[in-house]
C-alpha cells in the first residue's frame, strides 16, 4: 500500500462546504451588485471620460490560485483612477512620486472611497476573485515580497483574491515591506477563520460591515 507524505509547506484546503457556500454568496453578491450599481457605474465612466483621456476601464494582471494550487495570472478589472504611463514604466507602488503625480481629480475621490474597485464584482462573478479575500497582488512585488516575507504568498494557493478583506479594514494600503508583513498577519487570520463554517460567517460579516466604513469616510486610501 502507497502512502502519501502530508505536504507541510502549504496552507490546509479550505473545507468544501465553506468553499461552496463562500462561491454561492460571491455569485449572489456581484450579480446583485452589478445588476443595483449600473446607474453608478455609467456615472463614473461619464466623470472619468470628462476629467481625463484613456479608457474608463483599467486592467492589470493580478494573481489568484490555480488549479495545482499554484499562483496564476488574471486580468483584474478597475476604474481608471490615473493618466496612462509612459511605455518604458515598470510597476511601482502607489506610494511613489511618480505613481501619486498620474492620478486623475475625479481618480483621488474614486480611490479614497474605494468606488475604483467597483468593476470587480465581474471578476468575481467570472470566479476569478471573491467579495472577501486577500488584496491581488501583482506578481512582480509577490515574488519580490516572497523571498523577503516567509510565507507571503501562501495566501494565493488556497485563497481567491478579494474586493475587500480583513487586512484591507484593518490596515489600508502597504506600500513597502513592513506594511506587507502586517497585512500578512491579518490576511493568515482570515484565512484560520475559513475553516469552520460558524467563525467564516463570523469572520464574513465583520469584514463587510467594516467594509460599508471605509466606504463611507476613506479610511486608509491610497
Amino acid at each position: 500500500m502507497t502512502t502519501h507524505a502530508l505536504d507541510l509547506t502549504r496552507p490546509a484546503p479550505i473545507p468544501l462546504r465553506v468553499r461552496a457556500l463562500k462561491r454561492a454568496f460571491d455569485i449572489v453578491s456581484a450579480s446583485t451588485a452589478l445588476v443595483a450599481l449600473s446607474p453608478v457605474f455609467a456615472g463614473i465612466a461619464i466623470a472619468i471620460r470628462i476629467d481625463s483621456k484613456g479608457s474608463v476601464i483599467f486592467r492589470q494582471k493580478r494573481l489568484r490560485p490555480g488549479p495545482d494550487g499554484e499562483p496564476i495570472d488574471f486580468w483584474m478589472y478597475k476604474f481608471r483612477s490615473m493618466r496612462p504611463a509612459s511605455k518604458d514604466a515598470g510597476p511601482a507602488w502607489a506610494t511613489d512620486d511618480g505613481e501619486q503625480d498620474r492620478i486623475t481629480r475625479i481618480g483621488a475621490f474614486l480611490r479614497k472611497h474605494r468606488l475604483d474597485e467597483l468593476p470587480q464584482f465581474a471578476n468575481v462573478l467570472l470566479g476569478d476573485m471573491s467579495l472577501v479575500g486577500p488584496r491581488p497582488e501583482v506578481r512582480f512585488f509577490a515574488d519580490q515580497l516572497d523571498e523577503k516575507i516567509p510565507g507571503y504568498n501562501d495566501r494565493h494557493m488556497v485563497l481567491r483574491p478579494g474586493i475587500t478583506g480583513w487586512a484591507q479594514v484593518q490596515a489600508g494600503y502597504a506600500g513597502d515591506e513592513t506594511a506587507n508583513r502586517e497585512k500578512l498577519v491579518h490576511d493568515l487570520a482570515y484565512v484560520a477563520h475559513l475553516y469552520r463554517l460558524r467563525t467564516y460567517l463570523r469572520m464574513e460579516a465583520k469584514v463587510i460591515v467594516r467594509t460599508f466604513r471605509v466606504v463611507l469616510t476613506g479610511h486608509g486610501a491610497k
